[in-house]
Order: C-alpha cells, then structure tokens, then sequence
C-alpha cells in the first residue's frame, strides 16, 4: 500500500509512469495499491476544463488483469473544489480555484487474495455513513490513504489517526493506515492500534519506515 497522491502526475495519462508502477507490482508478485490523480484520455465537445478525480488504484502484477480504481467520492473543500462557487464570488476575496476535480459516484470494493475490501482517501474516514457504506458491501477490512503534509507536525495527523480508530470499532473491521507524513499503522476491529511505522526514537509523523502484518 502506498499513500494518497503517491505519484506526481496521473498514471492514466502517463503511460511511462503507469509502466514502472505496473513493473514494481509484476516484480513485487503481488497487488499494489496505491493513490493517484485520475483524468479521463478522452474529453467530450464542449466540456470546457479537463475534470480531474483524486483515485486509488490496484494495480495487478499480472499484466493481463485489468486495474480497478476508485474515485474520492467525499472532496475536500477549497483543497479540491469550491463550494458554491457559482453563487458566492471567491475570487474577490483572493480565495485560489483549487481546480476542477469531480466526486465518485461508486463504493468501489477490491479484491485480494480472495478479500475484500474498500479504500477511503484522506478525510473521508470522518464521515460515519460513507465508510459504513463500504461495509455494507461486502468489505472485509478497510484502507485508508493520505496525504497529510498540509499539516505539518501538528496534532492534525493525530486527530485524523483517531478517527479511524472510531471507524474501526463502529464496524468491526481492521484499518489499514497509510500516510505520506501523518501515522501509517494497523487499527485492529476493537480500536487498538497493533503496530505503526515509526524510527528509532519512537517518532512516528515524518518517517520512512514499511510495515507488514497479518489481519
């Protein structure tokens, strides 16, 4: 598992990108999944901006499999997109477009090794209903990734760690954590928190580190 935003450009466009992702997992002999933006190849008459989605993918290591993605359905505001912008002029008040990324539609559910399960990016573990959604459809266990360097050493990533402990008890299942600077952990189906990637001084925001466990 690699975190949110884990490639610098989308790997749907960039087909020499989406080669060496493809070679990591055929070498690896095994799923990686892994967050990246999604934008569509084609672009119909009249469409104006090229729409963008923040994705997860699952990338096979069998070259024949086709990947499967899902799509943020919860987007961040004024990270991703703004609110009511057609109504209330943002711009006036210096506020950036942040861009023209659209929402999911779908609870993606991957499958691995004969489990299966649901991802969830960034802040989407806040919301309740929506992770219950995954669950609901079958969803062995849960991963979370993220991208939490807007936060910086803050209580932020820990704030964020918590709500996923909440997640992981009001359905009963393990969360998978895994953050490009925040807390990237397990979370097992009582809440506990069974190991997390951390350096030798016990920090466990802003380290490199790789973690395997059986769930």
């Amino acid at each position: 598992v690699w975190p949110e935003a884990a490639t610098p450009r989308a790997i749907t466009i960039d087909g020499r990108l989406y080669g060496q992702v493809k070679d990591i997992a055929a070498k690896a002999g095994t799923c990686l999944l892994l967050g990246s933006t999604h934008q569509d190849k084609v672009r119909t008459r009249g469409q104006g901006r090229i729409k963008y989605a923040n994705s997860a993918f699952l990338i096979s290591p069998d070259r024949q499999d086709k990947d499967k993605r899902y799509d943020k359905i919860r987007l961040l505001p004024f990270g991703e997109y703004l609110p009511m912008k057609e109504i209330i002029p943002w711009s006036y008040i210096r506020i950036p477009d942040p861009g023209s990324y659209t929402p999911g539609q779908e609870f993606t559910m991957f499958e691995s090794s004969g489990c299966r399960f649901g991802v969830t990016i960034c802040w989407e573990t806040i919301f309740p209903d929506l992770v219950r959604g995954f669950v609901n459809r079958g969803a062995q266990f849960l991963v979370n990734i993220t991208n939490e360097a807007w936060f910086g050493k803050s209580a932020a990533p820990y704030q964020f760690l918590s709500m996923n402990v909440f997640r992981a008890v009001e359905n009963r299942v393990y969360v998978v954590r895994c953050a490009n600077t925040g807390v990237s952990c397990f979370i097992d189906p009582c809440g506990r928190i069974v190991d997390r990637v951390k350096d030798q001084t016990g920090q466990d925001i802003f380290v490199q580190g790789v973690l395997t466990r059986t769930i």
